[in-house]
């Protein structure tokens, strides 16, 4: 009988020519995924126009939970959703944990679009007028509108206006916070004036007929309108508006808008369901269609009313919210109005 002897790579050269490519395929490999921070990674090799898409992309992520969350509080509608019932059970029971995800995904997403406009304002000072006065206006104009979704979210409890990572320092009370968007927006508004006649980046479909420093302004000062209406300055609002895109006798669905696609990393609407489904998830309140007088079209527009009620966590509804026919329509960041 034969006797088999134990082959090792010293016997077998072609094992061991495989394992030194091996090693020296891991060796290489790991040089590319050296960060100092692997949660953050260094954006300084990122491109201007990275970051203008990154923030673009990154003002969508979590809508839907910020969304489920506000119509539930505003009782303007509810999000039953049986794998996790704390879209009812907290927010309309509660407590509200102040670490789960209802409040820190949404907050999270909202800074992280921060984060991408304070380096898009570091990278500004690297360029010269008039592209200087057109990053600014924008990430100004960003950083602005995503602190006031915060600043909804949380209200009287405020948010985070030091950007420097120190968690010990407290936040900023409604009203500092209130100030410091709004001279964010002015400051946009007053560097958009002088950034020429285009922008050094391109802005998605969604930025459409707002995507040149001219009419970026016109968006600029809806968001700061709106900010007015919510500190209770409605003169100054309305002279806002006049410098809005606001027309009465205009088209009433022009604004700006997220856009959604079907495409690799892409997103969908989050708003988007099927009302006649056997479950839906987001549904209106009942007072949206007792409370409508006569002949309001929003009842027919936005809602489908399901020939069963549905009963969850002792809450019902028969009113499907059907802001979106497909799930790739886009969903307005500010418009004319919500016809």
């Amino acid at each position: 009988m034969k006797r088999h002897r134990k082959q090792n790579a010293r016997s077998n050269p072609r094992l061991l020519s495989f394992g030194l490519i091996v090693l020296i395929s891991i060796s290489l490999g790991c040089k590319g995924l050296e960060f100092s921070n692997p949660n953050s990674p260094d954006l300084s090799g990122a491109s201007l126009q990275s970051l203008v898409a990154g923030s673009e992309a990154g003002m969508r992520i979590d809508l839907d939970v910020y969304l489920q969350v506000t119509i539930t509080i505003g009782r303007e509608g509810y999000f039953f959703e049986p794998a996790d019932p704390r879209f009812t059970g907290e927010i309309i029971f509660g407590p509200v944990d102040p670490g789960g995800f209802l409040t820190l995904r949404p907050w999270s997403a909202r800074y992280q679009v921060v984060f991408n406009c304070n380096e898009l304002l570091l990278r500004a000072e690297e360029l010269s007028d008039p592209q200087k006065s057109a990053v600014e206006g924008y990430a100004k104009t960003i950083r602005g509108y995503q602190l006031l979704l915060n600043l909804n979210y949380l209200d009287e409890n405020g948010i985070r206006l030091n950007f420097d990572g120190d968690l010990t320092k407290p936040f900023a009370t409604k009203e500092e916070a209130f100030d410091f968007i709004e001279n964010d927006l002015n400051e946009a508004n007053t560097a958009l004036a002088s950034a020429g006649d285009s922008f050094p980046f391109r802005l998605s479909d969604g930025f459409a007929g707002f995507d040149t420093p001219s009419a970026f302004a016109r968006f600029n000062r809806a968001v700061m309108a709106r900010v007015l209406v919510f500190r209770g300055k409605f003169d100054q609002a309305l002279q806002v508006l006049e410098q809005s895109f606001l027309e009465p006798a205009g088209d009433l669905n022009l604004g700006v808008f997220h856009i959604y696609g079907t495409g690799l990393g892409d997103q969908l609407n989050p708003v988007f369901q099927v009302p006649t489904a056997p479950f839906v998830k987001l549904m209106a309140h009942p007072s949206f269609e007792a409370d409508a007088e006569p002949g309001d079209l929003r009842v027919q527009n936005k809602v489908f009313k399901r020939s069963d009620v549905t009963v969850f966590d002792e809450l019902n509804s028969d009113l499907a919210i059907t802001l979106a026919t497909t799930s790739t329509d886009p969903f307005p960041i500010i418009r004319a109005t919500r016809s």
